[in-house]
């Protein structure tokens, strides 16, 4: 399912309205979006959350609005302000050009509000507890940044960036280059990985019934595929590696060592599988060489 995030609420608190809505004994969701944050949020349910760490969501495009002049300590208006500057003087060229410098390879430090971890402990923890750590950057891909619109003291711009990028620090950096500090008053993903806004249910569509689940079939269709014959799938089922031996007869597509591969038996997928060699030396392959290694079996 994707689900259309409000703002006010946790991913978890979305997810367990949903998970209850749709009767389902496990649920999990892809992507965390902070509780001032709307849009795509991809949910699994049941055996389907086996395939979460695989829904290929590194890519993600968001819409944001930031407040020039105004800075606080989480970088979004949830936050205590803690500064404030007229810059009514700057204008949308200006403002354009510092966002639109952004593009390309970028190295971001994570915000103290945020869930990423220091010896274990989530950041905020520590700064609820009013505490500030030394914060590795880490890099992160800016594929496409623009202005939408401006009039101060609001900026309206576009992202498609890489998974971990923190839209609030962008907007925090904006405001620094200039001059002026600023803040992120809102944001909504509209995409996030192949998951757009097009096909989300809002969280009351769900309640009264009003949404469709994709097959998870169709959600891993980007990885190659092998089909298997009834006497292979209990195997599977099993847990049992495929060895040369076993495949001899199976079409295969092509792979590299490592790949990701999806095992079907007819129209149903059986397994997430990890490649253990390249299949232009599948010929060469002993036969109790093992070419795919169940990551995830479904039952």
């Amino acid at each position: 399912m994707i689900l259309d995030k409000p703002r006010g609420c946790t991913s978890a608190q979305a997810l367990n309205r949903v998970k209850k809505a749709v009767g389902a004994k496990k649920a999990g969701h892809t992507g965390t979006l902070d509780p001032f944050a709307t849009g795509v949020l991809p949910v699994c349910f049941n055996q389907a959350t086996k395939a979460i760490p695989y829904l290929g969501d590194d890519i993600k495009e968001y819409e944001a609005e930031m407040i020039l002049g105004v800075s606080t300590d989480t970088m979004d208006d949830t936050g205590t302000v803690t500064g404030r500057v007229d810059a009514e003087h700057i204008g949308r060229d200006e403002v354009k050009e510092v966002i639109e410098g952004f593009s390309g390879e970028i190295m971001q430090v994570p915000p103290m509000y945020s869930a990423a971890k220091v010896s274990g402990t989530k950041l905020y923890a520590l700064a609820r507890a009013g505490k500030e750590v030394e914060r590795k950057p880490k890099r992160v891909t800016i594929e496409e940044i623009r202005l939408l619109h401006f009039s101060y003291p609001k900026a309206t711009f576009y992202v498609k960036c890489s998974r971990g990028t923190y839209v609030r620090v962008i907007a925090s950096d904006v405001g620094r280059k200039l001059g002026c500090g600023a803040h992120l008053s809102e944001l909504r993903r509209l995409r996030s990985g192949p998951f757009t806004l097009s096909g989300a249910s809002s969280i009351e569509d769900v309640e009264s019934g009003n949404y469709s689940i994709l097959p998870l079939e169709e959600v891993l269709a980007g990885y190659p595929k092998v089909c298997l014959e009834e006497d292979l799938c209990e195997s599977v089922r099993n847990g049992t590696p495929l060895c040369r031996g076993s495949l001899s007869d199976v079409e295969l597509p092509k792979f590299k060592n490592r790949d990701i591969i999806t095992l079907f038996c007819r129209k149903t997928i059986l397994s997430i599988c990890e490649a253990k060699a390249d299949s232009d030396g599948f010929e060469y392959m002993g036969d109790k060489d093992i070419v795919f290694r169940h990551l995830r079996v479904f039952n």
